[in-house]
């Protein structure tokens, strides 16, 4: 209760401290000369606005898609209009990186569908295509089938809003931002929702944002991935990866049934290089293993220990060695680079000094060969067996031997007689 009732305290101080002194708006800062449009009749102009002006929000947004996006401000002086959100700040705050406003963020299960999987996987990650899809079209006097509208939720984030859109069956959130703070990899906003649309109610987005309640967003960012935390929650309410236009149209023509260019995909990548999924379209079906993993082994992208890390094998993965690379010493063992084929897909340079050859040994022929016995002591039975056996050939000759040779004195001695 005192955590929640602190909370409230701090979202109380900080809109006073950034809604405007006049009406409690909104404060931004003009960035550059432009000029306000008309409220109702768009492209006529209403006034002008100087660069380090400072303007209120009045209430509205406008935008969709992935196009600009304006707002409704009024100036100290009482005039009214919209601006391009391109074109202001907010007051005391920095503006977004570059690489989060200029990219296009989509769930990263959407991987799964540009590696081959069936799009009736989608229904692991949003069940509302097979559960509800049919109920909410009955309206429509031709539905349209559910994979149709499918693989297009994304969010925009640019200063000043957010946009949560495609969700589902056509379900946007809007949010404006109140507040904006950077802290390394992790970005902090504040966000009022101004409006949102609500076909599918019990949908993971709609549930958790309601119109008019303002929230804070945590967006953690490593490399070409994003997870969004809201409030003080344990787990994320989304993980995101940034992509470019391609890949993003790529999904949609997926489920429309397009052949997506695999050739222009951009694998996302974490910081350390690492990706979920190998690139897609690597031939597999000339695999032959050659050796395995000894620990569990980083595929890089060069014969360096510096460059980026692609994947980590697990202990025992078999792997197919392409390519020998420059020897160096690691841990103490001095092994070559090789660029490798691993029985998952992924592709890369390793250190061979991990890794053991399997499959290189053949069965030798046997032969029938006598085995002679060296470290047996005499005394054992084995001794006695062995000598036994060693010494019969030798005792046969001699008894033969004595009885030529009696044979041979018993004739000359008949003979003598004779004579």
């Amino acid at each position: 209760m005192k955590r929640g009732m602190l909370f409230a305290s701090i979202l109380f101080m900080l809109c006073v401290n950034v809604y405007g002194e006049e009406n409690n708006k909104i404060a931004y800062v003009v960035t550059q000369y432009t000029q306000l449009e008309h409220i109702t009749q768009r492209f006529v102009k209403t006034a002008s606005v100087n660069e380090n002006e400072i303007v209120f929000f009045h209430g509205r947004t406008t935008g969709s898609g992935d196009q600009e996006y304006e707002i409704l401000v009024r100036t100290k002086q009482g005039q009214e209009g919209w601006i391009n959100a391109r074109y202001i700040l907010l007051r005391d705050n920095q503006p977004l990186s570059n690489s989060v406003t200029e990219r296009r963020w989509i769930p990263s299960f959407y991987q799964h569908f540009i590696h081959g999987a069936d799009r009736e996987k989608l229904f692991d990650y949003e069940p509302f295509w097979r559960d509800e899809h049919d109920y909410h079209m009955r309206r429509f006097p031709e539905p349209l089938p559910w994979w149709w509208n499918a693989g297009s939720t994304r969010f925009v984030i640019r200063d000043n809003i957010v946009r949560i859109l495609g969700i589902y069956n056509g379900d946007n959130i809007a949010f404006v931002t109140i507040n904006q703070q950077q802290d390394g990899n992790n970005i902090i906003l504040y966000v009022a929702c101004e409006r949102k649309t609500n076909n599918t109610p019990q949908n993971r987005f709609n549930m958790r944002f309601s119109e008019g309640n303002i929230y804070r967003l945590i967006l953690k960012i490593d490399g070409d991935y994003m997870d969004i935390f809201v409030d003080d929650d344990a787990e994320s309410i989304a993980t995101l990866i940034g992509v470019d236009e391609h890949f993003g149209m790529s999904i949609i023509g997926f489920f429309r049934g397009s052949m997506v260019d695999l050739s222009r995909i951009v694998w996302p990548r974490r910081a350390d290089g690492t990706m979920d999924f190998p690139p897609p379209g690597i031939d597999m079906s000339s695999f032959d293993a050659t050796h395995a993993t000894t620990v569990r082994l980083r595929v890089r992208d060069a014969p360096s220990a510096s460059s980026l890390i692609a994947t980590t094998l697990d202990l025992s993965a078999e792997v197919q060695v392409l390519e020998t690379g420059p020897v160096e010493t690691i841990g103490g063992t001095t092994a070559p680079w090789v660029r490798l084929l691993a029985e998952n897909g992924f592709t890369g340079w390793a250190f061979s000094g991990f890794l053991e050859p399997i499959g290189t040994f053949e069965e030798p022929e046997i032969y029938e060969i006598p085995v002679i016995v060296t470290d047996i002591p005499l005394d054992s039975p084995a001794s006695v067996s062995q000598n036994n056996t060693a010494s019969t050939p030798w005792l046969l000759f001699a008894i033969i031997g004595t009885a030529v040779v009696v044979a041979g004195g018993a004739m000359l001695f008949v003979v003598r007689r004779k004579r």
